[in-house]
């Protein structure tokens, strides 16, 4: 659906890729986990660098593949791997540049430290890591977060500062963000919401959640980026 509504032009439109503006080349190799059909690698694919994409849902990857055949590249283009990371297929790589956007807050908090302590093990000093999550100012942060909530965990500079103490790293750039999505990304989101349900509810339940959402989808989110030390 994403491709089908956002073709590469739109994908990338008014993009900021700080991989480009803070990257000390060193091995080469940049790795997006979780990655759906990353804005970060279609945006790297001129560059010379060695692309690695991770989500479990192979339905993405296959998309992500698409979108690259559509730069003129053929799909190996990009490494693809869609086992839960880290996995074997990752086993004593370093990475210059390593992308977890858009993840971390479907995980628990214990989860998402546990995560990023992991990633360490893939750096190399000067290696980047680049973090999106939603803030915890984001609308739909209630009081009571359930297991069953569909984000679990929304993040504040303190926790990112925890998670990432600067004995280990250096603070690159920490940005909050807040804007309303455009009247084209709400189009898509009612659309995607209507596709996500149709199955499960009627079309007046399927009208409230959309309604619902709309007061809700405000982002909040941060971009954080760091540097082992």
């Amino acid at each position: 659906m994403y491709l089908e509504w956002f073709p590469n032009e739109k994908i990338l439109d008014e993009f900021y890729n700080p991989i480009k503006s803070y990257s000390r080349e060193r091995s080469k190799k940049v790795i997006d986990i979780g990655c759906g059909q990353s804005q970060y690698l279609i945006d790297l694919l001129e560059s010379d660098f060695e692309l690695f994409a991770v989500d479990t849902e192979k339905s993405q990857l296959n998309f992500l593949e698409e979108r690259v055949k559509q730069f003129g590249y053929q799909k190996d283009r990009i490494t693809y791997s869609s086992k839960e990371f880290p996995s074997e297929d990752f086993e004593g790589l370093f990475f210059s540049a390593i992308i977890v956007s858009n993840l971390l807050h479907f995980f628990t908090k214990p989860e998402a430290y546990i995560f990023v302590e992991g990633l360490s093990k893939y750096c190399d000093s000067d290696s980047l890591i680049l973090i999106t999550v939603h803030s915890s100012d984001h609308l739909s942060n209630k009081e009571k977060i359930t297991s069953s909530s569909y984000f679990k965990s929304f993040y504040s500079k303190k926790d990112l500062y925890e998670m990432f103490p600067n004995t280990e790293y250096e603070y690159v750039s920490y940005v909050e963000k807040e804007k309303e999505p455009s009247n084209y990304k709400k189009q898509f989101l009612m659309h995607w919401i209507n596709e996500y349900y149709k199955e499960k509810y009627l079309p007046f339940q399927i009208q409230k959640i959309q309604e619902d959402y709309l007061k809700t989808c405000r982002i909040n989110s941060i971009d954080f980026v760091v540097r082992k030390r």
